[in-house]
């Protein structure tokens, strides 16, 4: 139910590579798709939107897992 103490270091890498480069955080949740596809296209037009997206990638990918 509640994240482990192991999952802490990835879920704060996740977080800085977010921050960084949204496109590789939501290929390293997602694998190659449409998420990562839209993610690429939304920072090569306007980074907010992607940062947008990743957070939520990110959020909605915990609460699958939880």
């Amino acid at each position: 139910m509640f994240a482990t103490v192991r999952d802490l270091p990835y879920r704060i890498l996740l977080m800085m590579v977010n921050i960084f480069f949204p496109p590789l955080a939501v290929m390293m949740i997602t694998g190659l798709g449409a998420d990562t596809l839209l993610n690429s296209l939304l920072f090569l037009c306007a980074v907010i939107p992607s940062h947008i997206h990743g957070f939520y990638i990110r959020f909605v990918s915990t609460l699958a897992i939880a």
